[in-house]
C-alpha cells in the first residue's frame, strides 16, 4: 500500500506542474493525503561583505577566466547609498612596431565598447562626464592572496588627465566610444608612443614589461556629478588604444589592445545609505523590520541573509515531499536598476561569511537558486521561488541541529560585473509539503 501511494503521489506531482494546493483530494482514500504547512521566516537581514574579488588573478588558467567586463560611473539612491566605480587596465602593444619613419601622427583614441548594461534613469538621463587618467604605479600583486584584486584595493596614483568625454546614457545610441587624447598630457603622452614607434624605441624591446615600465595603466574616473553605472567589454578587439596617422594622403591606424590582465580590475568605492548605516562591518546585520526592506546587489556587496527554521522530524507515517522557499521582491515601475533573474544560494555562519555553495544535489552538483515567477496580471504576486526539498531532506536525516547548516545567504550570480539587485520587504516563507499515509 505505501509504494502504491508514492508511486501515486509522484505522479500527481509532476502531472501538476508542481502545484500542490490541491493534492490529497483524490488519493487512495481519505486516510492517505498531502498536507502543505507555511512557516514564516522572522530571522532576515541585510549583511555587507568587506570585500570581495574584482580581478581575475594571475594563475596557469587566468587568461581563460579573465574578466569579460568593466564596470564605470557612479550612482546614488535610498536603498544601497553611492557606490563608486573606476575601471583600471593596461594597454600593451602585442609586439614591436615596425613604422617606417616620417609618419604623421593625427590623433590618438582610447576605443571601447559599451557591454549593454546601464543602471540610471535612461528615460530622461543626465550629461555624464568621464576622466581618462595615466596611472603612475601598478597594482601590487600578492601571492598570498593568490595575485587577487580586491574591489577594496585603492586606486593607484593618477595625476595626469589624458582626455575627458561626455555623452547622455542613452540605450538606443550606446555601443561605441572613444576618449580622444587632446589635452596637453594627452597631446605629449601620444606622441612620445609614436616616436618610439617609429624610431624603435626601447619601451618596445622587451614586452610586456619594457612598456608596463614606463605606462602602467589607464583609469576611467566619473565626475562627482553623474548619476548612472555602465559596462564596458573588457576583451582585446573591444578596448584597445588607436593610433591614426598618415603618410601622403593615406590614413593609417595602429592598435595597442588591452593587455597583462590580471593588472585588470575594477576599483568600487560605497558610501551605505542612512538605512544601513549600521553595517559598519560584515560581522554586523541589519534586520529587515529595522530596515523596512532587505537587499540582495551587485558592486555594493548587499546581501541578504536568513536562518531557516528547524522544521519538526516528521513522524514515522509523514514524509516530506517538497519544500520551497519563497521570496517575495518590490516591483518598482520604470525601475533604474534591473533585478536579476536568479538568486543564488550560500551556506554561512555567525559571522556571516561566505563558506560555500549550497546544493539540493551534491552528486549531480545542482545548487539551490531561486527563480523568478512573474504574475502577469498582479505585480505583487511575482515571487522567488527556491527548491529546498533534498536540502531539507538531507537536514531533517541528522540527528544533530547544526545552525550553520541552516544560516543563508542570497547573492546574485555575476555581482562583481552587475548592479542588479532584488528589494526585499516581506517576511519570506516556508512552504513544506508532507505526504501523510495510511498505518
Amino acid at each position: 500500500m505505501r509504494i502504491l501511494f508514492f508511486l501515486a503521489i509522484i505522479a500527481l506531482f509532476f502531472s501538476c506542474n508542481n502545484n500542490l494546493d490541491s493534492v490529497g483530494q483524490d488519493i487512495m482514500g481519505n486516510d492517505n493525503y498531502v498536507d502543505r504547512k507555511e512557516y514564516y521566516i522572522n530571522e532576515i537581514a541585510t549583511v555587507k561583505l568587506d570585500s570581495f574579488i574584482a580581478s581575475s588573478g594571475y594563475t596557469e588558467e587566468y587568461k581563460d577566466a579573465a574578466l569579460k567586463e568593466l564596470i564605470m560611473g557612479k550612482y546614488h539612491d535610498d536603498f544601497s547609498g553611492t557606490t563608486l566605480a573606476i575601471p583600471c587596465f593596461p594597454i600593451v602593444p602585442t609586439s614591436q612596431p615596425a613604422l617606417v619613419e616620417n609618419l604623421t601622427l593625427d590623433s590618438v583614441t582610447l576605443n571601447f565598447t559599451f557591454g549593454g548594461k546601464i543602471w540610471g534613469d535612461t528615460i530622461h538621463p543626465n550629461l555624464q562626464k568621464y576622466y581618462l587618467y595615466r596611472l603612475d604605479e601598478l597594482p601590487e600583486l600578492n601571492k598570498d592572496d593568490e595575485y587577487l584584486l580586491y574591489n577594496t584595493y585603492p586606486l593607484p596614483p593618477h595625476t595626469e588627465i589624458l582626455s575627458v568625454m561626455e555623452f547622455y546614457p542613452l540605450k538606443d545610441n550606446i555601443r561605441k566610444s572613444y576618449f580622444k587624447l587632446d589635452t596637453e598630457k594627452g597631446l605629449e603622452w601620444g606622441d612620445k608612443l609614436f616616436e618610439a614607434m617609429m624610431y624603435n624605441g626601447k619601451i618596445y624591446n622587451d614586452l610586456p614589461w619594457s612598456f608596463l615600465n614606463e605606462f602602467k595603466g589607464l583609469a576611467i574616473v566619473p565626475d562627482d556629478n553623474n548619476d548612472c553605472l555602465l559596462n564596458i567589454r573588457a576583451t582585446a578587439d573591444s578596448l584597445y588604444l588607436r593610433f591614426h596617422y598618415h603618410k601622403s594622403t593615406e590614413e593609417v591606424t595602429y592598435d595597442f589592445p588591452l593587455g597583462e590582465r590580471e593588472f585588470m580590475y575594477n576599483s568600487i568605492e560605497t558610501q551605505n545609505a542612512p538605512l544601513f548605516q549600521g553595517l559598519t562591518s560584515q560581522k554586523e546585520s541589519v534586520t529587515l523590520q529595522e530596515a523596512g526592506i532587505s537587499l540582495v546587489q551587485g558592486l555594493a556587496g548587499y546581501m541578504t541573509k536568513i536562518t531557516l527554521p528547524r522544521l519538526p522530524i516528521p513522524e514515522q507515517y509523514t514524509t516530506i515531499i517538497k519544500a520551497e522557499l519563497e521570496l517575495t521582491p518590490e516591483i518598482f515601475l520604470n525601475p533604474s536598476i534591473a533585478m536579476p533573474p536568479t538568486i543564488y544560494t550560500f551556506s554561512s555562519n555567525d559571522k556571516n561569511e561566505v563558506l560555500s555553495v549550497l546544493y539540493n544535489n551534491t552528486s549531480s552538483g545542482t545548487r539551490v537558486t531561486g527563480t523568478f515567477v512573474p504574475d502577469l496580471i498582479s505585480n505583487s504576486k511575482s515571487k522567488y521561488i527556491f527548491d529546498l526539498t533534498d536540502y531539507y531532506q538531507r537536514l531533517l536525516s541528522s540527528s544533530q541541529d547544526n545552525l550553520t547548516d541552516r544560516q543563508i545567504l542570497l547573492r546574485i550570480p555575476d555581482w562583481t560585473t552587475s548592479f542588479n539587485r532584488a528589494v526585499i520587504t516581506e517576511i519570506p516563507k516556508l512552504r513544506v509539503y508532507y505526504a501523510y499515509y495510511n498505518r
